[in-house]
């Protein structure tokens, strides 16, 4: 697999879904994946594959941005927006947002409560600090 400079090449998991009631297929790059959808009671099956990725703080050109650019992100990345989330605070790019829109899936970690608290604390953080933030749902 060939990727351009600054891609990272990591795993991804092709997420079937078969329940009585539905039928689905996702993917996400988590590193320990999650084995039953605490919330919809659903038991995932996974393929790996490799892919190239990006670190989203290389993907935007935010030295560029003007005052009169807006910039919306959405994350709906199954589990791995808790990863974006913290390097856009980390690096300090999130003071260049000026709406994300976010599903959290905190329902895929067995530690589900400490992940809802994160989503508490991003939302109030980035609310605080003048982003808008959506829930996706």
């Amino acid at each position: 697999m060939i990727c351009k400079d600054n891609i990272i090449d990591l795993t991804t998991i092709s997420t079937s879904i078969k329940s009585d009631k539905d039928y689905g297929e996702g993917s996400n790059i988590l590193e320990y994946p999650p084995v039953n959808d605490i919330v919809y009671g659903n038991t995932f099956n996974f393929n790996r594959r490799e892919i190239c990725s990006e670190d989203i703080v290389d993907s935007i050109d935010y030295e560029n941005l003007t005052p009169h650019d807006k910039l919306f992100i959405k994350l709906d990345i199954e589990g791995s927006e808790y990863r974006v989330i913290h390097r856009l605070i980390e690096t300090g790019y999130y003071k260049k947002i000026d709406t994300l829109y976010v599903e959290f899936h905190d329902r895929f970690f067995e530690a589900r409560k400490y992940y809802q608290q994160l989503n508490k604390l991003y939302v109030d953080f980035l609310t605080e600090s003048g982003v808008k933030v959506v829930l996706w749902d």
